[in-house]
């Protein structure tokens, strides 16, 4: 889902940068960089969660 975000927030924005001829939307690929970022984090720390039984 977070690849979607991303993938949506580019697409979108370098139409709207043929379009218009300025930068638009630029936070939705933002938003997605820091989705599949922190969701590989998360799962990191679950993992590690289930082994040890350490919380963060």
């Amino acid at each position: 889902m977070c690849n979607y975000f991303a993938g949506y927030g580019i697409l979108n924005m370098i139409i709207g940068l043929l379009a218009n001829g300025t930068i638009q939307g630029w936070l939705i690929p933002v938003i997605g960089i820091y989705a599949i970022i922190y969701t590989f984090k998360y799962q990191k720390m679950w993992d590690r969660y289930i082994k040890e039984g350490v919380l963060p």
